[in-house]
């Protein structure tokens, strides 16, 4: 633990009320929510308090909620912010009344892009979108530009809030947001936090957009496959993009399997080509199974010994027609005694014998 968060916690412990402690020593075992009264914000900041509200939540009258929401009124930014206290404010999601979402609303929208900057705040802003009406959710931007939602997409934790517009709320608030990127997706796709973005659109967003992202990243498609964050872009899109945009993608990497199954990244996209392939362009998979058959037999032992490759050359040999695994061994015979002396190298010949 580093000496500033050591620092932090010391301070916490020392401003610590007699009642807290006692609480946290188990001196009030049967402790309520109205015995709080003026502790609220401090027990909303402590581990084990934030626990005991959340818990106590469930059941308080709405009387009682809206007495600890009052006292947690003035500190909302801080403890939208705060590691234990946000989840205290995410409860009022499940549990309050709408006048108390609407308030918490208007205080996000009010910092939508701080918020959703901050490790913990951006929790709730998660959770508001996730709970609130239609309206409420649109009205959460604010005045926000463009540089600034370009900023939520590639960073550590304005990522998980974009994601959630994209899986939470309908087509105009995420065409809102797809427009901004528009022109930058390659881009995006190259970046740490933006490709988790961009795989949460091709998973679960509206087609049109996943249409949108095939064609403006298809033109650098040898690039994507190859870079370790690219890579799991184009599988997403393997995976979910129209099945004409499919076949042109698989067609278009399988003409370099023979290189691309030995790269660390381009493997995992090869594997997802076979798999989707099988189902989508299944004369595509023939012709490449084919060419790879042909290679010299020296060649094809070094795919099958190569760290990365013999991943692709198992999961070819699993779907590939018998009279092919036949060939494969018989050229392979040769080389077993060398191939037995890795574990990859034994898995094949396994595979291969229970082929015949």
């Amino acid at each position: 633990m580093s000496r500033q968060r050591q620092s932090q916690f010391r301070n916490r412990n020392t401003t610590r009320s007699h009642l807290l402690e006692d609480f946290r020593s188990h001196r009030y075992p049967n402790l309520q929510l109205n015995e709080i009264v003026s502790h609220t914000v401090e027990f909303a900041r402590d581990h084990d308090g934030s626990k005991f509200i959340q818990r106590k939540l469930d059941d308080a009258t709405e009387n009682r909620k809206d007495a600890i929401f009052r006292e947690m009124r003035p500190h909302l930014v801080s403890l939208t912010m705060d590691a234990f206290a946000n989840f205290v404010v995410q409860k009022f999601f499940d549990v309050g009344n709408e006048s108390q979402k609407h308030e918490i609303v208007a205080l996000l929208r009010n910092g939508f892009v701080q918020f959703s900057l901050n490790k913990y705040a951006c929790r709730v802003v998660q959770k508001a979108i996730e709970k609130s009406t239609v309206m409420q959710q649109i009205s959460i931007f604010g005045d926000v530009s463009q540089d600034q939602i370009l900023r939520l997409f590639v960073d550590s934790n304005g990522n998980h809030v974009i994601q959630k517009f994209f899986t939470c709320t309908f087509f105009d608030i995420q065409e809102f947001l797809f427009r901004q990127i528009r022109g930058r997706i390659y881009e995006l796709c190259m970046n740490l936090y933006g490709c988790r973005v961009i795989q949460c659109i091709l998973k679960k967003g509206a087609l049109a957009h996943r249409m949108e992202i095939f064609n403006e990243i298809f033109p650098h498609s040898m690039d994507l496959v190859t870079h370790r964050y690219g890579n799991y872009v184009m599988q997403n899109t393997i995976l979910h993009c129209p099945p004409y945009q499919q076949m042109r993608l698989i067609t278009l990497i399988l003409t370099e399997m023979h290189v691309l199954s030995q790269h660390k990244y381009s493997s995992n996209v090869i594997e997802k080509c076979l798999t989707v392939g099988v189902q989508v362009t299944p004369h595509i998979l023939l012709d490449t199974f084919q060419k790879i058959c042909a290679l010299n037999a020296h060649d094809l032992k070094i795919l099958c010994m190569d760290a990365f490759a013999n991943y692709v050359m198992q999961k070819m040999i699993e779907l590939m027609a018998p009279w092919m695994a036949i060939d494969l061994y018989q050229k392979l015979r040769p080389f077993f005694v060398e191939m037995k002396r890795t574990v990859c190298g034994r898995k094949i010949i396994d595979m291969l014998i229970e082929r015949q």
